[in-house]
Parts: C-alpha cells; structure tokens; sequence
C-alpha cells in the first residue's frame, strides 16, 4: 500500500537512507548539547530541569517528573529504536518522527527551549530518514510556525500524531494518502514516569 508520495512518485521510488536509526538514539546528554547550541540561547542551557520544577504545556498536559528526566528519554530512545527496526515505508518514518517529537515535548527536559531543541531533532530525523537538508527544513518551519502550533493543539493523541505526521509531510513536499484513522502513536506519547 503507498502511504506516501513525493511530486507524483510513489513511495515505492523513494529512495530513503539506509536504516537512519541513530537519529532516534539520542541520550539526555546528547540533548543537554543541543540544547546549549541553540538560537537565541536558553535559560541555563544544557541543563535540565530540576525537582521542583513542574512545567504545564498547554492547558492539559504536564511535563515529566524532574527526577526521572533521564528515564524518560532513555525509554523514549529505546521505544523509537525499537520502532524503527519496523520502518520500511515513508509513512512510517514520518510517524516515528512525529511521535517521538510529541513525546520529548510531552517529557518536557528544560524549563526553556524545548520548542527549539526538539525541531533541531525533528529536522535531522528527516535529514536522515529521508536526504531532506536541515537548513531547508529550518527555513520551511519558519514559514509555518502557526502550522505546526496548530499540528500540537489536538487533545487526541492520535489526532496530534496525524496532524504532525501531515505537518512534517508538507515540509518535504510529501502527500501523506494514509487514512488518518491508520496514524496511530506507535508508543506512549506522554511521560512513563510522571
């Protein structure tokens, strides 16, 4: 079944790279680094949030507990690599992707910068997954900021994956022809430990 095609192409004809599952193994101290590149830089960047700390995102939805920050981005890695050994299909890896974005701002690591720090991760997730520039990609978000605002709004959980997964579609000139019903999170989405 094609999920997916790019500029009238069939998914089949995509030519994606090679197994891109370390993309998806980032540790918590990968991501303090990031997070210490980031533009205009963070309050206390590179570090995590500490105990006491509770962050609200949005209306409904609370950040990891403080003090299992670690874990929860230990088992967020080990869930999306377990994930990708399944991925064959371009749809597939655009839903890794959204999930695993849906959960690092649903564990919520830092008291700022999170927004920014999980774009980077999402952009070379799709650099990657399938040759698409993160520059290109940075460029493309920029554009849509009110998009991707709205692609996080669902209270569903599984409408938040199909609208991400359609999200970073049109950011690669992908047309997503999977019913939306078959986007479901391939793993929790929101904190284990919270």
């Amino acid at each position: 079944m094609n999920a997916v095609s790019s500029g009238g192409k069939h998914a089949a004809d995509i030519k994606l790279a090679q197994r891109p599952r370390d993309c998806f193994g980032y540790s918590a101290r990968d991501m303090c680094e990031l997070h210490q590149c980031i533009r205009p830089p963070a309050k206390s960047p590179g570090i995590m949030r500490t105990s006491g700390v509770r962050v609200v995102i949005g209306s409904h939805r609370k950040g990891a507990r403080a003090e299992m920050l670690g874990e929860e981005l230990k088992q967020l890695r080990i869930d999306a690599q377990l994930f990708a050994t399944s991925c064959h299909e371009p749809w597939q890896w655009l839903l890794l992707i959204a999930a695993y974005h849906l959960r690092f701002e649903n564990i919520h690591p830092f008291s700022d910068g999170n927004g920014r720090v999980g774009r980077l991760i999402a952009a070379e997730q799709i650099r990657q997954s399938f040759r698409f520039p993160v520059g290109e990609t940075f460029r493309r978000m920029a554009g849509t900021r009110d998009d991707y605002q709205r692609a996080l709004s669902p209270i569903g959980r599984d409408q938040a994956v199909a609208k991400l997964v359609r999200y970073f579609a049109t950011l690669i000139d992908f047309q997503v022809l999977e019913p939306q019903a078959n986007l479901v999170a391939p793993f929790r989405l929101t904190p284990i430990f919270g």
